[in-house]
């Protein structure tokens, strides 16, 4: 029986883990193949950084509906078809006749997104046995670097090609390789036991699951401070990340080497993955509050070398802020665990789903970026380079206020999930 219900927490790590690493490589290889759309398309700064917002704002419409679907159906049902969506409009991009078509096909596929869900998974699988639920959130969290890795190998062996139409194109082909795990899911995975006793306990009493579950939130106004908080704080701790990361490889490209900027997204991912599963572990000890403080602590060090080397035009500096800036990731490790720890069974998916999609689809840094950097260029006559360097440094400011956030939030090291919860965390 114990070996049985190891089998199946793995399945389920592995599904939750498959979910997250194609996330990351759909999120990421936009930001890598840019230089070659500008160059395809004609565009601009405003143009690519619709582009990155766009596909992010998506995601929280996409939250809703398959956080609802997973709060209401199931979670396995919910990340698989969310990954198998996903994987199908990425790889119409590879078609796009226009920079047009390219948007509205990224737009379509942020939908699929399916962040809470896989932390929800995971959450509901060590539910009872909390001992080392930040652990494995850390571990989770910390494989969107392999999508990162997987975007960045898949970039720079098919980039220096000489396809027909195009490179970048065949990049958004590889989005298919999760399909053959998505059928073995499908086959061999179970639904998490708390899923399957709320279900059932639901049904018992009669009652109807709501067809949106995040309203059951505004019931009680511990869950409303829970959901606006929450929220907030991990808008800030995006619209930091995306600061720097989206823009990356393209400032680095205006700096004069496009392969450094290559370079730097995997340094950041392989220094991130260390820190996440880090903090995520760490805070089985330290709690959350303390473990999301240190990390951040660390973040607002790396923002002020990187605003340092902007304008002193260091650009050892700025590697060194980037290399810092991946080691202070490690509040990401720590965040999805915490968000599934604040709510309900019932609304555990939606809430945890719409929240991460709602920090990271309206942090709108590249729109931001793109408009501030073209501003600076023709106002103040600032070289491309400075001014996006200029504009991607405002995260330093975001980042005083995270520092005081996470205090406003209570502790949930420890707390053990059931099917039907009522407890009052603020007590």
């Amino acid at each position: 029986m114990e070996s049985k219900e190891s089998s199946s927490k793995v399945l389920v790590f592995a599904a939750a883990c498959v979910g997250w690493i194609h996330d990351a490589f759909n999120l990421t290889i936009i930001s890598l193949i840019a230089p070659k759309i500008v160059e395809e398309f004609g565009v601009g700064n405003f143009e690519i950084g619709l582009l990155f917002s766009g596909q992010f704002i998506a995601t929280f419409i996409g939250a809703l509906v398959f956080g609802s679907l997973a709060d209401r159906i199931g979670r396995k049902p919910a990340l698989i078809f969310s990954v198998l969506w996903d994987s199908i409009i990425t790889t119409l991009s590879a078609f796009s006749p226009n920079f047009w078509f390219l948007f509205f096909t990224r737009i379509f596929s942020g939908m699929g997104v399916s962040w809470g869900v896989g932390y929800t998974l995971i959450a509901e699988v060590w539910g009872k046995k909390p001992k080392r639920r930040g652990l494995a959130g850390g571990v989770l969290h910390s494989t969107f670097v392999v999508g990162f890795v997987i975007s960045t190998v898949v970039a720079s062996v098919i980039l220096p090609l000489s396809l027909p139409y195009g490179s970048w194109r065949y990049c958004f082909l590889f989005s298919l390789f999760p399909i053959p795990l998505l059928i073995l899911f499908q086959i061999k995975m179970r639904e998490t036991e708390i899923m399957v006793e709320y279900k059932k306990t639901v049904e018992e009493q009669g009652r109807q699951i709501r067809k949106v579950p995040i309203l059951n939130v505004f019931k009680k106004k511990e869950q409303i401070y829970f959901l606006v908080v929450s929220a907030i704080m991990l808008w800030m701790s995006q619209l930091i990340y995306h600061h720097l990361v989206d823009f990356g490889p393209y400032y680095f490209t205006l700096l004069g080497s496009e392969a450094l900027g290559r370079l730097m997204v995997l340094l950041v991912g392989m220094c991130g993955t260390i820190s996440i599963i880090s903090f995520g572990a760490l805070s089985d000890y330290i709690g959350r509050k303390l473990a999301f403080f240190i990390a951040t602590i660390i973040q607002f060090v790396s923002l002020s070398v990187f605003i340092y080397s902007v304008y002193t035009d260091s650009l050892q500096g700025i590697i060194i802020a980037y290399i810092l800036f991946g080691l202070g990731q490690g509040n990401a490790g720590v965040q999805g665990v915490w968000l599934t720890e604040l709510f309900s069974t019932s609304e555990r998916a939606s809430t945890a789903s719409t929240i991460y999609s709602f920090a990271r689809g309206f942090a709108l840094s590249g729109l931001f970026i793109g408009i501030y950097s073209d501003f600076l260029i023709l106002s103040a006559g600032f070289s491309p380079a400075f001014a996006v360097g200029v504009a991607m440094s405002t995260a330093f400011y975001v980042c005083i206020p995270l520092l005081v956030l996470p205090w406003f939030l209570p502790e949930t090291k420890g707390k053990e999930l059931k099917s039907i919860e009522e407890e009052n965390l603020l007590k």
